[in-house]
């Protein structure tokens, strides 16, 4: 999904193939231009909402940017998964309104924090090696996560002042 959205290639009579300006810039090797174009795809263009099984399809991918500002900032040291969500919710509130009416949600706050952390760090900034997730938990026990930024981090995402 993510090829087509981004332009790298086109369906034609059920066939997925290589649009050839695609194919030029990775004979090229231009790994700079296919790196930012697969991210930011991903990034805009991807329902994040598709990994999962939560009927609020904004979390996460509404102010991502945020998210990894907060990481820009905070992410030096291991924080745990419910320091960005908090910090996440706090500055979009009106996302946790989205799991009210969800008929399988027991606990808003809890799944709200279960849907960022995944959609957010186990499905976009860890495939783009971009943090590094621990867990004395299973990989889904949001509560035993810590995130601390990759060493990669700081040299592909940069805010100015």
């Amino acid at each position: 999904m993510i090829t087509e959205l981004a332009g790298f290639t086109k369906k034609r009579y059920n066939k997925l193939t290589l649009t050839k300006t695609w194919r030029d810039k990775l004979l090229k090797k231009n790994r700079q231009d296919i790196f930012i174009h697969t991210f930011s795809t991903f990034a805009m263009k991807f329902n994040w909402g598709y990994f999962d099984l939560y009927s609020s399809q904004a979390t996460g991918t509404v102010g991502f940017a945020f998210s990894l500002f907060l990481l820009s900032k905070y992410g030096y040291n291991e924080r745990p998964v419910s320091f960005y969500s908090e910090k996440y919710l706090r500055a979009f509130p009106s996302l946790i309104e989205l799991f009210k009416d969800d008929p399988w949600v027991t606990d808003i706050n809890r799944s709200f924090n279960s849907c960022y952390s995944i959609r957010t760090f186990d499905r976009f900034l860890d495939y783009f090696n971009l943090i590094k997730i621990k867990s004395d938990g299973g990989q889904y026990d949001d509560s035993k996560k810590v995130i601390k930024k990759s060493a990669i981090f700081d040299q592909i995402i940069t805010f100015e002042n």
